[in-house]
């Protein structure tokens, strides 16, 4: 009986042990930022997902609801209903604003080289002058 005791408590160190080199071994990550909001047919989740609208997505407040969460919205493609309210934000999400601020840098970008090649060319023309 004394080794059968042994042996349990072996077993119960030896997976601890094996836990904690699982733990040692654990890598950071991040949850996705993607999210998607059901658009119901009332104003509970008993009713019926009539869509889901995608993080970002405009919609258009027709009324809310303060005392059950949820706001009355129409979709760009006119699709009516209701959406938890917390769910709204008066701008645009962080990943939109970052998207319309990485091409907005692009353009710029593109017109800074193009504006860098017009004052290399306005340049030679002017030094072109100068000698003659």
């Amino acid at each position: 009986m004394n080794t059968m005791k042994f042996t349990r408590h072996f077993l119960a160190v030896t997976a601890l042990a094996l836990s904690l080199c699982a733990g040692a071994t654990a890598e950071t990550r991040y949850v996705s930022d993607q999210l998607e909001v059901t658009l119901r047919s009332g104003q509970s989740t008993s009713h019926q997902i009539l869509r889901m609208l995608k993080g970002g997505s405009a919609v258009e407040v027709l009324e809310t609801n303060s005392v059950s969460g949820y706001s009355k919205v129409r979709t760009a493609s006119g699709t009516e209903g209701w959406v938890l309210s917390r769910y709204l934000m008066s701008v645009p999400s962080a990943r939109e604003q970052l998207d319309d601020l990485q091409r907005k840098l692009a353009s710029l970008e593109i017109e800074n080289k193009q504006l860098k090649e017009q004052s290399n060319t306005l340049k030679e023309q002017h030094n072109t002058v100068s000698q003659q």
